[in-house]
């Protein structure tokens, strides 16, 4: 009998332990500025007939949880859209190729493909009070075997999407520290906000302001 409480009890135990976990789990995740998009647009790229890199650029700074893909494709010419051919590769991973054939996508109409990927995820690093430009290579062209068909469309709306959880420190979510992140920090604080919990207490008081200052002096890089 003793043995099945004392069995009881450690369950019982087990259970609070599991869920001040979670609730700890839980506090850590809402203090930090609200994640922020940055779209690189493709719509009405001019495409280069055999295909190259494009270059694209960013001052962003944080982590990156998520990439939208978003591709609109028309077909002309002497072009098939199966022979379509996607690529980006940046310093936190790549997508593609993406290949209109492995799309559905064949002979010449109207073709989109809208998908979310993990392969960007991961950090930007914010050198200093930024802004530092990260850089992203992209290649749009066509599968050798259509060579020398050169790639014939028009890009309609396209886009790469990456959402971003800024660093702590930088709570405006414009990629620089500054002074403006520690005011926009206060009206989060003085608003009972539970992102400004920053020392994970269950509540907002003057032991976050003390964390938020401790951080803001050491910055951004590498967090």
């Amino acid at each position: 009998m003793m043995t099945r409480v004392r069995q009881a009890r450690f369950v019982v135990a087990a259970n609070i332990c599991a869920a001040l976990a979670l609730l700890g789990a839980a506090r850590s995740a809402q203090a930090l500025p609200p994640p922020v998009t940055v779209d690189f647009p493709l719509t009405g790229l001019e495409l280069l007939p055999f295909g190259g890199e494009y270059l694209l650029a960013t001052t962003a700074a944080g982590v990156i949880t998520d990439a939208q893909v978003r591709l609109t494709f028309t077909a002309n010419g002497t072009f098939q859209a199966e022979n379509f051919v996607f690529e980006l590769a940046g310093p936190t991973g790549g997508v593609g190729p993406l290949i209109g054939g492995n799309l559905g996508w064949a002979g010449q109409a109207l073709f989109t493909t809208d998908l979310h990927v993990a392969t960007l995820n991961g950090e930007l690093q914010m050198v200093g009070d930024g802004p530092t430009l990260s850089y992203w290579f992209m290649n749009i062209s066509q599968l050798a075997e259509s060579l020398p068909t050169p790639v014939q469309g028009v890009l309609g709306d396209s886009f790469v999407r990456l959402t971003i959880q800024p660093c702590t420190v930088d709570w405006n979510g414009d990629f620089t520290r500054s002074v403006q992140d520690l005011f926009s920090f206060l009206t989060d604080y003085f608003g009972g906000s539970p992102y400004a919990d920053l020392d994970g207490s269950g509540g907002v008081g003057v032991g976050d302001i003390f964390r938020f200052l401790q951080l803001y002096f050491v910055g951004c890089s590498g967090f």
